[in-house]
């Protein structure tokens, strides 16, 4: 928001401050630059808390370390693919395969917690 001066959520975002010397009431429009950096964090913020429930029950399960770098590395790839598409606005496809393949991944460690706990 500082780098372009623009996008700020809330009115009171708009006042003199130090890191604010020039406040104007044009600072809380829209910014595509700063919509974009928000869709992203939200999107983070809402699959994460996910990723890490998953992640300590599959890490519960005792998997071999091949099935754990399979599931762990293989989400953190489909996330970091994810950004890059967002950040290079990359079409929904894209995304959404990205999406699929994290979602997929956050499922199986789910499922195989889920029935190591069933067959133990």
């Amino acid at each position: 928001m500082v780098k372009v001066n623009s996008g700020f959520l809330n009115p009171e975002d708009t006042r003199r401050t130090l890191m604010n010397p020039n406040p104007s009431p044009t600072q809380t429009d829209t910014n595509d630059y700063i919509e974009l950096a928000r869709r992203l964090h939200r999107n983070e913020g809402e699959n994460t808390p996910l990723f890490l429930v998953a992640g300590l029950l599959l890490v519960a399960a005792s998997p071999s370390t091949a099935v754990d770098a399979v599931f762990l590395f293989g989400y953190v790839a489909a996330r970091m693919a994810h950004t890059w598409a967002y950040l290079t606005e990359q079409d929904h496809e894209m995304r959404a395969a990205c999406f699929t393949v994290g979602a997929a991944l956050t499922a199986g460690m789910v499922i195989y917690a889920g029935t190591a706990a069933l067959w133990h």
